[in-house]
């Protein structure tokens, strides 16, 4: 999911490109967590205030560094990777950008395919579009 993709795809692309993906897109926060919603505005105003319209690329290290820069903050100072790994397995209810983490659920990972919705291209506005709620249910 990224604009420089969507672009050089432009002239053969199918009329209708669903795309099952996180929950980032700033216009879907139906029926997401407060958690998630608030890392959503976190996120797209430091984009913003950058002057920098992010796209999927710029979502793969956003929750990851928001995850372990919370577990070192809750760790002793010095603390080893071993002590990391092993707080972050046992972390839960930490809110970001694609959901809500829970580790001791969803070891690894932090969040399953309930966190996951289904989008559309719409190259009038050129961006995505949710067409689904969280977990794939198509929109009523």
């Amino acid at each position: 999911m990224t604009f420089a993709q969507m672009t050089q795809y432009a002239p053969f692309m199918p009329k209708e490109l669903y795309i099952p993906a996180p929950q980032w897109l700033e216009a879907n926060t139906r029926g997401q967590s407060e958690q998630a919603v608030t890392a959503k505005h976190a996120f797209f105003r430091s984009f913003k205030d950058a002057n920098l319209v992010p796209d999927g690329s710029a979502t793969f290290a956003w929750d990851p560094a928001l995850v372990v820069t919370e577990a070192l903050r809750q760790l002793p100072e010095g603390a080893s990777a071993e002590q990391l790994r092993d707080h972050i397995n046992s972390m839960q209810g930490i809110g970001g950008i694609n959901g809500v983490y829970d580790f001791k659920k969803d070891p690894q990972r932090g969040l399953d395919k309930s966190n996951v919705v289904v989008t559309i291209w719409d190259p009038g506005i050129k961006n995505w579009k949710a067409v689904s709620d969280l977990g794939g249910i198509p929109l009523k």
